[in-house]
């Protein structure tokens, strides 16, 4: 082989190793993301059940429909609007100032400002209907970690989901079972015209 043929035929393989290599972390990327979707969705399951089981009084909206995104959970009751946004990530979750951080990293998100975007989404729609009070109080709920968190962080709850009863029971009634229902008839309707 000539020495252009030979060059020739080396950038063609390693173009060609190249891309077999950059294929393969694309499908690493695809399957990690499917994973953690899986694990995502399997934790929202969970609380979804957990918040089943609640007692008459609570109200509960799972997959709440936003133009963009959704919001996991949202319960309504006396005690008031919880928006509640399910992590599925295991290890300790700490607070450091004001970041969040999951075996002593920061997470990936700002899950922060996804719970009060997520929180101010539900209290924009309520205003629209002249509803302005209770505002809702944004939760980062974690399913599978060990969240030592003992203090709202930015004005979000971080709770782990076996504290979640208890949590809810050392809450102030906020508004009258009334109110309650009618916010969970008005957000309930707000869905069922997002897919007309």
């Amino acid at each position: 082989m000539d020495s252009t043929r030979a060059t020739m035929y080396n950038k063609v393989a390693g173009g060609f190793l190249y891309w077999v290599k950059a294929m393969g972390n694309k499908a690493d990327r695809i399957s990690r993301r499917a994973l953690d979707a899986r694990l995502g969705a399997v934790a929202e399951e969970a609380v979804g059940n957990l918040l089943g089981e609640l007692p008459a009084g609570y109200f509960v909206l799972n997959d709440f429909v936003l133009k963009r995104g959704n919001i996991d959970h949202i319960v309504i009751s006396t005690k008031g609007i919880l928006t509640v946004e399910t992590k599925s990530h295991r290890g300790v979750v700490i607070c450091e100032g004001e970041t969040l951080k999951r075996d002593g990293k920061p997470f990936e998100k700002n899950y922060i400002k996804q719970g009060w975007r997520e929180a101010l989404s539900i209290r924009d729609l309520l205003a629209s209907h002249g509803i302005s009070a209770p505002k809702p109080q944004p939760l980062l709920l974690f399913a599978n970690a060990d969240v030592q968190v003992r203090q709202q962080v930015r004005g979000v709850e971080i709770i782990s989901r076996r504290y979640l009863p208890l949590y809810l029971e050392r809450l102030q009634n906020r508004m009258s079972t009334k109110e309650a229902e009618k916010i969970f008839e008005i957000l309930k309707l707000s869905q069922s015209q997002m897919f007309v």
